[in-house]
């Protein structure tokens, strides 16, 4: 336990303890900038591509797009947000050219969302560039890949929105 003049991210118990910088980030700090080194990769190789009007939560609404046309009702429940705001979402990546709306076959009524060429396109450019970068982190990781994605998994399993699990990021 720390004492009085030690602060708490230096307990003997801490793996993430640095005495060199007792109040540099910690876990939660190094996750977040991870993850906005890693966002910032795939966006900038997609604008490389073409691409430099996507942004990362497109990105997600492509990948479910491309896995099981879901209407923009089941999108809004997913995200959280009305209908209107997630067709005002949709219609604009349709006005860009990545996805289409086209009639479900087994209910006129709904209208479903595909992916277009171009959106096929932005997917496997992000897609590719999402795979680099998790192979760079791998060689860094060497042996302790597996260990370090099961400790990343206990930290999302309890919370992650459920558009995770639909993208067969998590377990069920």
């Amino acid at each position: 336990m720390p004492t009085s003049d030690q602060p708490p991210a230096l307990a003997d118990d801490n793996p993430f303890a640095d005495a060199d910088d007792p109040f540099g980030p910690n876990l939660a700090v190094l996750l977040t900038l991870a993850a906005e080194t890693f966002r910032t990769k795939v966006l900038t190789t997609l604008a490389e591509h073409g691409h430099s009007d996507l942004r990362s939560n497109d990105i997600v609404l492509l990948r479910l797009a491309a896995t099981g046309r879901p209407t923009i009702t089941e999108l809004a429940e997913l995200f959280g947000v009305t209908k209107q705001a997630m067709s005002q979402v949709v219609d604009s990546l349709a006005t860009r050219g990545y996805v289409e709306r086209v009639r479900d076959p087994r209910d006129g009524r709904r209208v479903r969302l595909t992916l277009s060429p171009r959106g096929r396109q932005a997917l496997t450019v992000a897609g590719t560039a999402r795979v680099t970068e998790e192979r760079r982190v791998a060689a860094a990781l060497g042996p302790d890949t597996a260990a370090f994605l099961r400790g990343l998994r206990l930290l999302t399993d309890e919370t992650s929105p459920t558009w995770l699990r639909m993208l067969g990021q998590l377990p069920e």
